[in-house]
């Protein structure tokens, strides 16, 4: 699962099917999933999620603009990207921004 941890960390801000994943770890699809939930403690897409809200962290803390951040981030809006970061991160953008 390293190798798998290692593309979805690579490729964060990027759309990376589960199929990839698959092919790069050798297993079916859905063997995937199960495997790589076992072993991480999230689905793939959870941890590319989370992967990318430590990256945007990075770039918040660096100044850059919450849309910027964004949209750089791989989130299709502002929005999904906010409910997504106070999901992780347990306050809104803005605020994390702020402190």
């Amino acid at each position: 699962m390293s190798e798998v941890r290692a593309s979805l960390d690579a490729h964060a801000t990027e759309e990376v099917s589960l199929d990839v994943l698959a092919q790069l770890a050798g297993l079916s699809a859905f063997h995937l999933n199960r495997v790589f939930r076992r072993k991480v403690g999230l689905p793939p897409h959870a941890y590319q999620v989370q992967a990318r809200i430590r990256q945007a962290r990075t770039w918040i803390a660096a100044g850059w603009g919450l849309a910027e951040v964004a949209l750089a981030a791989g989130f299709s809006d502002q929005s999904a990207f906010s409910n997504e970061f106070r999901w992780y991160v347990g306050v809104t953008p803005g605020r994390y921004a702020r402190n």
